[in-house]
């Protein structure tokens, strides 16, 4: 941030190739030029902090490569675009603190890559759009300080990712959805719509329950077609296996082929084209980790990390984005760390080390949440066996996250374990 004032210049619109523009935290005022529109490799726009004014540009829509898209803390009037999908590739979106209106648009679900959105301090009314169901990456939505109408969606606790959720002081109303995001949400996170119901261990009233006839009359409506639909496809399910086996005597269930259905999402043919035979020139933004089928106990290490990460939804361990799995072939398709490990800052005198004293706190902060979330939040206890710097990763903001799960164990709740690969950790780092 400066000090720059007065209008952003409409020649701006001439930088064809630019990439990257940022012009947050000055005193910029007027409107957002419409020539912004015209620049189609940009990748990232900050605009926050400023003065700008009018309505947000119908042409900002066309820039299909945008990534971020900050513009918060501005005097911005009108609706948003009505048609969002050509941001496609968009990850982060901050509008808050403007004085947009009208109804949020019913193209959100396009945006399929969203992780970040903010819309909070703003004056947008109606209802929540079923759209916002499509937003199937989505981590962090802030929808506070509104004028929103309506139920909260039941749809929000089905979002995988989403981990922080602020809904607080708009006009919504009914019923709080529990499961998910709403496992854990807080009081200030629901606060300020008085028509709430339903978690009395936040202050909210229990829910007036309906008539019993109506009751009765709505839950047959549901249960007895799912009865009908489960036991029919019992009876199918019975019908198939029985001639299976009467086909098939002498033939049993192996364990890798069982196994190759259930993982296999990506085949091998699909990873080699797009990685042009595992050229390393050739970037996806994924990393691809292979398993050597010819180590001892490596499939059950392919299992472990599966089961691990599947289930597991936190900001400070490495997700799992597909799997590829066959008799011959496991490869796990994983969220790519551009900034590599710990170990390559500790040991490594191309690399300075990880930085000040505040950023190593934050970096064991990073891993000790992480653990705490594996011992204490996930429905299992899990015990990674093999914490070392060189599996804590670092993303492109430096944020660690804990990586290599195939000798995890999961633990029930009389610490029998479930699931174990039964090999050892790391020396020098083992728990004694």
């Amino acid at each position: 941030g400066n000090i720059m004032f007065g209008p952003v210049p409409t020649q701006i619109g001439t930088l064809q190739s630019i990439v990257i523009l940022y012009l947050d935290d000055n005193k910029f005022s007027g409107s957002i030029p419409n020539g912004v529109g015209n620049l189609t490799t940009l990748q990232d726009l900050r605009l926050s902090y400023n003065l700008l004014s009018s309505s947000i540009p119908a042409s900002l829509v066309n820039l299909s490569n945008l990534i971020r898209l900050y513009i918060s803390h501005n005097n911005l009037t009108g609706a948003l675009p009505s048609d969002l999908s050509p941001w496609r590739a968009i990850a982060e979106m901050g509008i808050s603190a403007n004085n947009l209106v009208g109804s949020l648009p019913t193209s959100w679900g396009h945006l399929q890559l969203l992780s970040y959105l903010n819309l909070s301090q703003n004056t947008f009314n109606d209802l929540i759009p079923d759209s916002f169901k499509g937003l199937v990456n989505l981590e962090t939505l802030d929808l506070s300080h509104n004028n929103l109408l309506g139920g909260i969606p039941k749809y929000f606790a089905n979002l995988t990712f989403l981990t922080s959720l602020n809904l607080s002081f708009n006009n919504l109303q009914g019923q709080i959805p529990s499961g998910g995001v709403f496992s854990n949400i807080t009081l200030q996170s629901l606060m300020g719509n008085p028509r709430l119901c339903g978690v009395p261990r936040l202050g909210f009233p229990a829910c007036l329950e309906k008539s019993h006839s109506t009751r009765t009359k709505h839950l047959l409506k549901i249960v007895l077609p799912a009865i009908i639909a489960a036991f029919g496809a019992i009876v199918v399910f019975l019908y198939l296996l029985i001639g299976k086996k009467m086909k098939n005597p002498d033939i049993t269930a192996s364990f890798d082929i069982a196994d190759a259905i259930c993982h296999r999402l990506v085949s091998y043919q699909e990873i080699v084209r797009a990685t042009e035979n595992f050229n390393e020139d050739n970037l996806l933004g994924v990393a691809i980790k292979i398993l050597n089928m010819q180590v001892e106990r490596a499939l059950r290490s392919f299992d472990a990390e599966c089961h691990v990460l599947r289930m597991a939804r936190h900001r400070n361990l490495i997700k799992i984005l597909n799997t590829c799995s066959n008799l011959d072939f496991r490869a796990l398709l994983l969220q790519f760390m551009p900034n590599g490990n710990l170990e390559s800052y500790l040991h490594s005198e191309s690399r300075p080390c990880v930085g000040s004293f505040l950023k190593r706190m934050e970096i064991m902060l990073d891993v000790s949440m992480a653990m705490e979330y594996l011992h204490h939040e996930h429905h299992e206890v899990v015990l990674h066996c093999d914490l070392k710097p060189t599996n804590v990763l670092f993303d492109e903001e430096m944020t660690a996250h804990v990586a290599d799960f195939g000798i995890a164990k999961m633990l029930l709740g009389d610490d029998n374990s479930a699931v174990s690969a039964s090999m050892p950790g790391t020396i020098g780092y083992m728990a004694p």
